[in-house]
């Protein structure tokens, strides 16, 4: 019984990985085919290869010649791991990657001091993940109790969203969060549901550590969904309102001296970091939402979301269902928010408004769109229409 149970486990698994690989392909196959026709890869207009790609090679270079944390090459001389904390200075899977080019360098001779590898790394590490972040939230989403082809949908949604190519060359090492926020749902989901708390304590923990900004949004976006989940009690929970509280926190506390050294070094960059005296920018109260940027449901810089999620937030009759309820609210809190830059700089630090939050976005709406359509068999055709043709005529106008 225990190696049926571990087969299909293994089974699951490599299934998955092969999906998550073809998804990953149909995405990156443009810039593959372009890499391998052109010679050229493509990292944004943003920051991509002017700062992430050096501060790789820099790092790199730094650390597998086992140099000191001071160096006088790192502006007029500092800790240039303190310094790049907000970037890859600690993020374990930088190392990992870090540490397979250490061994390929020796093996394959690879010219790890030219910028154009870092170039081409930059593809490799994307795509890699990328197959992580399928792999992580599909797992995330069995908790939830997704049938079969809304658990795939949901998790194609998610794993191919436009963030994974944003996140991922403009500013790559945003991709780390792609993978931290479904891990830590995780790890919550399976400490509710079966009392295991050793996932959510992990998770917290590798956040922690590799990047105390992550930590902040994080926090945020954690504690929105810890809170609905213990005002909205689920019947697959084993643990009461209280023990979620109280036990939560004892995991967190646990996860924070876990990771002490990562977490102090990253506070102590933020401390000594006077970007938020910079006064230098402006703060409505509205959000200029004539701006193409900020379009949620359109050719969204940050992010575009089907039209189908708002169909799903309209259709109340289904909010009986637990999870549809949870993150439809969770979505109307974030899209409400969307309309105040308040909103954009609470989450940046209350700092320059940036839509920090999009990725909460993405994953709320991506579960909300495949639940919609898992439970779409139970309305009729009248309920069904009196959503969808105030939403169709708003997306002609909007169009």
């Amino acid at each position: 019984m225990i190696n049926k149970i571990r087969s299909n486990r293994l089974l699951t698994f490599l299934s998955i990985f092969i999906i998550a690989n073809i998804i990953s392909l149909a995405i990156y196959y443009p810039f593959i085919r372009d890499y391998f026709k052109e010679g050229f890869v493509f990292s944004g207009s943003g920051d991509g290869f002017r700062q992430m790609m050096p501060f790789q090679m820099y790092l790199y270079e730094h650390y597998s010649k086992f140099k000191g944390a001071y160096d006088q090459s790192f502006g007029l001389g500092g800790d240039y791991i303190k310094g790049l904390a907000y970037y890859y200075s600690l993020s374990p899977i930088m190392w990992i990657n870090f540490f397979i080019i250490w061994v390929s360098h020796f093996l394959f001779h690879w010219q790890t001091s030219h910028i154009a590898f870092w170039a081409t790394n930059q593809l490799i590490i994307a795509y890699a993940r990328t197959i992580i972040t399928i792999i992580v939230v599909f797992y995330y989403l069995k908790w939830l109790k997704l049938k079969t082809a809304p658990l795939l949908i949901a998790t194609i949604l998610y794993g191919a969203s436009t963030l994974v190519l944003y996140y991922n060359y403009t500013w790559s090492f945003y991709g780390d969060l792609l993978i931290l926020l479904p891990l830590s749902l995780w790890g919550m989901e399976r400490f509710f549901q079966k009392r295991r708390i050793g996932l959510f304590i992990f998770s917290v923990a590798l956040t922690l550590f590799s990047n105390f900004y992550f930590s902040y949004y994080q926090a945020i976006v954690l504690g929105i969904y810890f809170i609905l989940r213990v005002i909205f009690k689920y019947r697959c929970d084993i643990v009461s309102r209280w023990e979620k509280f109280y036990l939560l926190v004892i995991g967190a506390i646990l996860a924070l001296l876990s990771s002490i050294l990562g977490f102090y070094t990253g506070v102590s960059s933020f401390l000594n970091n006077d970007r938020a005296q910079n006064d230098d920018f402006n703060i409505t109260l509205f959000t200029d939402l004539t701006q193409s940027k900020y379009h949620i449901f359109s050719d969204g810089f940050y992010i575009t979301v089907s039209i189908i999620a708002l169909m799903a937030l309209f259709t109340f009759k289904l909010y009986r269902h637990y999870y549809y309820k949870i993150f439809a609210i969770i979505t109307w809190f974030l899209l409400i928010g969307s309309l105040s830059q308040y909103f954009d700089s609470a989450f940046n630090g209350f700092s320059l408004p940036q839509r920090r939050w999009v990725y909460f976005l993405s994953i709320s709406t991506s579960i909300l769109i495949a639940l919609y359509i898992q439970y779409l068999s139970e309305l009729t055709l009248k309920q069904y229409l009196l959503v969808a043709i105030p939403v169709f005529i708003f997306g002609l106008y909007h169009y």
